[in-house]
């Protein structure tokens, strides 16, 4: 399947798949999972059991 098709049938742009397919080829389903960054929670375990809504 080309990256045409392929972004046709999951509903994302060419330019999307692109970077899909180049992320498959370098670093392969690794490359495809999402890579969170940031700052830690300030939250504890502890502290997010105990809030009340």
């Amino acid at each position: 399947m080309n990256v045409k098709k392929a972004t046709e049938a999951i509903g994302v742009s060419k330019t999307t798949g692109y970077v899909y397919l180049k992320k498959w080829n370098s670093e392969g389903y690794d490359g495809l999972l999402p890579k969170y960054g940031g700052r830690p929670s300030k939250l504890t375990k502890n502290n997010g059991e105990r809030r009340i809504f």
